[in-house]
């Protein structure tokens, strides 16, 4: 039974509460899109802008203020997080106009946000705050609120309002609540296995982006990147040159298995009140070949088909949307009989066995967009895909790819083709310099053989989120090192990196991109560009930042004290001597800058420590500074100082 039979009849027996319009945007995306009007919104960071397109083409945009980074719809009315001045935009469109009507203050770092198709409810993810909001769509008073780790970032809703679910963006956590009662949960997604030498470990989940609940409310889709980051990468030296064999640190793998990067779709089957069936979760492999490469790079979003039948997944640093058949899976974990091998291209491994990862497959049908895709919003039966980079919205498809989607689909056959979206034009200039935007689309692709070697399946972005971290630790042949944040301008905290006093952010850039990531050839115009869009990015705004409390003063007080020796190495503003040091086994450790500390765990060049009290007690060993005549009460007031940087 096809879903939009299912849809009808659950419609008529009133069993499960549906979407009225089936296109609503029932997860936080950069594009919503109005099926009765023909209109289509997104976000439009780089100005401080809401774009609104027409079908016919027609462009028209209003400024709403500081990084706009997600939209949610509900009939006229717009709501746009603004993650650089902790607010929420609202906005009325009444078809000849689009007026911003306010703007309503809700916490740090707003990010995931999405309405009830009433419009009555709003929910939205202050992620550095690490809490989840539930607003009342009229007063946008605050009625409800949930604490939640891992800087909870991307949301979803289940359309009859029973259920609300958040993506973290640390941690690989998905969790749930029920609405109606008002408990909140985790979701125990499965573990899959392929990692290290002998691929018998966990491989390392990642969620990546803005997920979807289908119209009917049966299914939950989210972006996820399975990563190996306990197989060793070799380290490379200044030149960029490295010791591990055909595509670099990044690329390589030592077997015919699992790659590093494994990017999938992960469904979550819903019950009628929105609480996920954690035994019909599967995970299908989103890797595959464009028309000219090899893309397997992270998801960014996802977005279900209002047929419920295809689900299309943006993958921002290949220039792709992946779309993939939801009816039927062809293998899951369980299923040893089916094995999708992939051709190995230039040494880079990428062969997959579900056998031995778990991962499902289904038809897909990999289609090239313009640069930077990031959301698709349904008109109609027509996909429309943001493209951040390019700056643009255009229909993901012609009648050449709608024909290979049918030609997959329909026949159920299990397989992978390759088409082209039609070229869109702009809707506008970027305000930003434009050696920033060269750096910017450089550190955002893992296409560019200047910066990775095909089928690598990284991107600077792949390990620094929006500039800034990913929360784990890498396993390299001289040891085990964490992602540091590039928040803020990096090369005012020279030298870079933990250890080996890398001089400058271009020097770090020549020597990832060309040896880690196995590209070639990069010019010195080009790093010059990453490194400026390196050190354009902003320092994270955080709930204690710049406190004066009680509890901050005297723990300022402490770490200036010379017996406790922090402010010795932490000099302010930057709170780092630009130095290198010898501690924790570490001969060149280089002094890291605090400042915004409090969102980049976790801590230690190897990411031992996973709290900021942790670094404090292992301090204790006068190993760093030396916090040992500090009681507990000391330590609390010297981690409310950290937090407040």
């Amino acid at each position: 039974m096809s879903p939009r039979l299912i849809t009808l009849l659950l419609l008529s027996t009133g069993c499960q509460s549906v979407l009225s319009d089936h296109s609503f945007a029932t997860g936080s995306h950069t594009v919503v899109a109005d099926s009765d009007r023909g209109l289509i919104w997104a976000v439009d960071a780089d100005n401080g802008a809401i774009v609104r397109q027409s079908t016919s083409g027609e462009v028209h945009s209003v400024d709403v203020g500081v990084e706009p980074s997600r939209i949610a719809r509900a009939g006229s009315r717009l709501f746009v997080t603004l993650r650089g001045e902790r607010s929420v935009a609202v906005l009325e469109d009444k078809g000849d106009s689009l007026k911003l009507l306010q703007k309503v203050e809700v916490g740090t770092e707003p990010y995931g946000i999405v309405a009830r198709e009433d419009g009555k409810r709003l929910y939205v993810a202050l992620a550095t705050q690490g809490v989840v909001q539930e607003l009342d769509g009229e007063s946008f008073s605050v009625l409800r609120s949930w604490e939640i780790s891992g800087e909870p970032t991307w949301l979803a809703l289940q359309p009859g309002g029973h259920a609300l679910y958040i993506a973290s963006a640390f941690g690989g956590t998905l969790s749930w609540v029920d609405l109606d009662n008002g408990n909140l949960a985790a979701v125990d997604l499965p573990t899959l296995t392929g990692a290290g030498e002998e691929r018998d470990q966990p491989l390392t989940r990642r969620l990546t982006g803005d997920m979807w609940v289908s119209s009917d409310g049966d299914t939950l889709a989210l972006p996820g990147l399975y990563v190996d980051n306990i197989t060793p990468v070799g380290d490379p030296t200044e030149d960029g040159s490295t010791d591990v064999d055909a595509g670099g640190g990044y690329a390589s793998t030592p077997s015919l298995n699992i790659s590093r990067m494994n990017p999938a779709v992960i469904t979550v089957p819903l019950k009628p009140g929105g609480k996920p069936e954690i035994d019909g979760v599967a995970n299908l492999f989103a890797g595959g070949f464009g028309l000219d490469n090899t893309v397997r790079s992270y998801l960014n979003s996802v977005t279900i088909s209002p047929d419920g039948e295809t689900v299309f997944a943006t993958m921002e640093a290949s220039g792709t949307v992946v779309a993939m058949s939801l009816q039927p899976l062809f293998a899951d974990a369980g299923d040893t009989d089916v094995m999708m091998d992939m051709v190995d291209t230039g040494g880079s491994g990428i062969q997959l066995s579900t056998e031995a990862a778990g991962f499902a497959s289904a038809p897909t049908v990999v289609i090239s967009t313009d640069m930077g895709p990031r959301g698709v919003a349904f008109v109609g039966d027509d996909a429309y895909v943001h493209n951040f980079l390019s700056r643009s919205i255009g229909k993901l498809w012609n009648a050449g790819v709608e024909a290979t989607l049918a030609d997959m689909f329909v026949s159920g056959s299990l397989g992978m083709e390759a088409a082209a979206a039609p070229k869109a034009d702009s809707f506008g200039d970027s305000l930003l310099d434009p050696t920033v935007l060269q750096g910017r689309e450089l550190f955002y692709s893992a296409t560019a053989s200047v910066m990775a070697a095909d089928g690598a399946g990284v991107s600077c972005s792949t390990c620094h989120y929006d500039g800034r971290n990913d929360g784990l630790t890498w396993t390299f042949t001289n040891g085990v090192r964490q992602t540091p944040s590039l928040a803020g301008q990096v090369s005012l905290t020279a030298p870079v990196t933990w250890n080996s006093a890398v001089a400058s952010v271009g020097s770090e850039a020549t020597i990832t991109s060309q040896g880690r990531m196995g590209g070639s050839d990069i010019s010195d115009a080009q790093v010059a560009a990453i490194a400026a869009f390196v050190d354009f990015g902003r320092h994270m705004d955080l709930p204690n930042k710049g406190s004066t409390a009680a509890d901050v003063l005297r723990g300022k007080a402490i770490f200036e004290r010379e017996d406790v020796a922090c402010a010795s190495c932490h000099v302010a503003p930057l709170y780092t001597d630009n130095a290198n040091h010898t501690m924790f086994g570490l001969d060149d450790a280089n002094t890291p800058t605090l400042v915004g500390i409090a969102a980049s765990a976790p801590y230690m060049h190897d990411g031992s420590a996973a709290t900021l009290r942790d670094v404090l007690v292992m301090s204790r060993s006068g190993e760093m500074g030396d916090t040992s005549m500090l009681s507990d009460a000391e330590i609390a007031d010297l981690e409310a100082f950290l937090y407040s940087l």
